[in-house]
């Protein structure tokens, strides 16, 4: 717990207390797309998120990726028309949805495109080079195919 919370406060550094909660490649990516420059946040681990964490304004979503890339969205459905249904229920807001609702709506559709994205460039991204070994390996593996996949649609990818 204590190596949790030196993390969590290494990766928040925040030496003048003027923006809290954030973390220092968040605070780096905001400060860049506020720039003009594109760029985009990923966590090859699923551990050093608070490192990422921006103000939120200008902040891209942070994108997970695990394993040989992302599991596709409901990857074991427990009915057969299980995606249809998550669909119907997360998707489209109406007038009467209020702002938590149309938020969530939001944020379904951004993941499951998003998800749909990374899994598509992971699948057609190969390295000259392989990474032999488990643990640190494999996160070479995922983090060179991710940066390879992003190399032309962002000048400024962040990942940790």
């Amino acid at each position: 717990k204590n190596d949790t919370f030196c993390t969590k406060i290494t990766q928040q550094v925040d030496p003048f207390y003027e923006v809290a909660g954030t973390g220092v490649l968040g605070r780096m990516i905001d400060s860049l797309i506020n720039n003009g420059y594109k760029g985009g946040l990923c966590s090859v681990s699923g551990r050093h998120f608070y490192a990422l964490q921006g103000e939120g304004e200008v902040t891209p979503s942070i994108m997970f990726v695990i394993g040989n890339g992302q599991l596709p969205f409901n990857f074991k459905p427990t009915s057969n028309d299980m995606t249809e249904t998550m669909y119907q229920l997360n998707g489209e807001s109406t007038l009467t949805s209020g702002m938590f609702g149309k938020t969530w709506s939001e944020l379904f559709k951004t993941s499951v495109a998003q998800n749909e994205k990374v899994n598509d460039a992971m699948k057609v991204t190969s390295l000259t080079e392989k990474f032999k070994g488990g643990g640190f390996a494999k996160k070479f593996d995922r983090l060179s195919r991710m940066i390879k996949a992003c190399q032309r649609k962002q000048s400024r990818p962040f990942y940790c």
